[in-house]
């Protein structure tokens, strides 16, 4: 399998967790998009909607983080992380649905004020504080989101170390997040692939980068 993808994309590293976790091997090619190499014709070719990541597995082309992820746990029979259970695999994806309009567009809303300079619109920021306390109550009475380890944990959670790991939004009040990303860290392989994300947050610390 190959994932095309960037290091500091949050949808590219959950893919990559997903897969380093289980001990499935794959190539990264790495998709440099500060110089937009996923909008050159070749990048375009595999995903004319120029978005990261991208997986070639055998010839089959497939786009979208959630999808991907889906398709491994099938193809690959992780029935552990994304349960063949209907009522169980309806709640995973309940969590991976949430994701786009909480997780997703508040880490966006944050990066953009914080990283970038451009304030958020009024209730952006409150929006988002309001997800991390209905995640937080949710994760108070459980370990994962769906009780048991499954991909929606490795979806949501990639946003929010985007912010925690630049150390640009106080998690504080939310010591059950904090717990539970703690957790997710533990996995195989998770660690060393926040190592660019820390490098990039360091550089930015010292005003050594800008995007």
């Amino acid at each position: 399998m190959i994932v095309y993808g960037s290091p500091l994309s949050q949808p590219t590293r959950a893919v990559r967790i997903l897969l380093a976790s289980n001990n499935i091997d794959y190539e990264f090619r790495k998709v440099n998009l500060r110089e937009v190499e996923n909008k050159s014709e070749w990048f375009l070719k595999l995903n004319p909607n120029g978005l990261v990541p991208v997986i070639d597995d055998d010839g089959f082309i497939l786009s979208e983080a959630a999808a991907i992820m889906a398709y491994v746990c099938e193809s690959r029979n992780l029935h552990a992380i994304y349960p063949p259970d209907t009522r169980k695999r309806a709640l995973v994806n309940q969590w991976l649905h949430w994701a786009h309009s909480n997780s997703r567009l508040g880490t966006r809303v944050v990066l953009s004020e914080k990283l970038l300079n451009r304030k958020a619109r009024p209730g952006e920021m409150e929006s988002f504080a309001g997800a991390l306390h209905v995640l937080d109550d949710h994760l108070s009475a459980r370990n994962y989101l769906v009780d048991e380890l499954s991909i929606a944990d490795l979806f949501v959670c990639v946003d929010l170390d985007q912010t925690h790991i630049a150390n640009i939004y106080d998690f504080s009040e939310f010591p059950n997040v904090l717990g539970w990303l703690s957790r997710l860290a533990a996995l195989n392989g998770y660690d060393e692939l926040l190592d660019p994300l820390r490098h990039v947050s360091t550089r930015f610390a010292r005003g050594a980068v800008k995007l």
